[in-house]
């Protein structure tokens, strides 16, 4: 199965799920969705969790890369978390999917493919802020004019980390 189809199938079948307000880890309220960005090393994204089926998030993702005389990269995905408990401390796994898009300004167009698994944890300070960290296994899917991971239309597999800070409303 192509890695497009992979991701637009994952984007669809989270997308049916009933949207409901949970309660929040802290005890003190509902969130409905909010805010948040994630650091990854140099990569910096921007997500709008929303929660979903009482203990579970569905966050879109999206980042961006713009170079003058070299072209654009764009990073489209999908993040799930599934809380494995309440309180100021609560831990997570869940999976991601995403895209990643490059446009140079001279060549063609590439767009490879990620899935991933995750886990971590999330601190909430009130029921509006939290931070957290998260360890990642994901799967690359290479196009075969990609230069992204040194090894056009074959897959990779790589570990990584994220930080992140919310806002929910």
């Amino acid at each position: 199965m192509k890695p497009r189809t992979v991701v637009l199938l994952l984007v669809i079948l989270i997308a049916s799920a009933e949207v409901r307000v949970a309660r929040a880890q802290d005890g003190e309220g509902h969130r409905t969705w909010g805010f948040a960005t994630s650091l990854q090393g140099s990569q910096l994204e921007f997500m709008t969790p929303v929660w979903i089926a009482g203990s579970v998030t569905l966050a879109p993702a999206v980042g961006f890369v713009w170079a003058q005389d070299a072209g654009t990269d764009l990073r489209l995905g999908m993040v799930v978390h599934i809380y494995l408990g309440e309180g100021k401390m609560a831990p997570f796994v869940g999976v991601r999917g995403g895209a990643l898009i490059s446009s140079p300004s001279v060549g063609e167009s590439a767009t490879d493919g990620l899935a991933g698994l995750v886990g971590g944890a999330e601190y909430s300070f009130d029921r509006h802020l939290a931070v957290g960290a998260e360890l990642q296994v994901n799967m690359t899917f290479s196009s075969e004019r990609s230069a992204r991971f040194g090894n056009p239309g074959k897959k990779t597999l790589n570990t990584a980390s994220a930080l992140y800070a919310a806002f929910y409303f």
